[in-house]
């Protein structure tokens, strides 16, 4: 796994309540630090957390208007040189659990 590029733009989906839809994220890595933004249908979400760049464990806190959202996962290289983000999450709404995958341009 090695070193993380400092930023890391990510398209794909998440799922949740039978439901499957699109998201972006934006990251900026440094040091195993995480900060960006995520999109969604929801809308704009501040994004922190921290990643481990040998073993790719993924943690997350996402955070817009009173609702934070933790995420727990791994982020990966693919052998096409895309990065590759799988996690669950628990959302402060409802309790609400899902499932999240993006994938980076290669």
């Amino acid at each position: 796994q090695g070193l993380l590029p400092p930023n890391l733009a990510f398209s794909g989906t998440y799922s949740e309540n039978g439901e499957t839809k699109t998201t972006t994220y934006n990251l900026n890595i440094s040091d195993g630090i995480v900060n960006g933004f995520s999109h969604d249908d929801d809308g704009r979400a501040r994004v922190t957390g921290k990643v481990c760049a040998s073993s790719g464990v993924l943690a997350l806190m996402e955070q817009r208007d009173g609702v934070h959202m933790e995420i727990m996962g791994t982020l990966m290289q693919s052998p096409s040189g895309a990065y590759e983000i799988q996690a669950d999450y628990i959302s402060s709404y409802l309790g609400t659990e899902g499932r999240l995958f993006l994938q980076s341009a290669a």
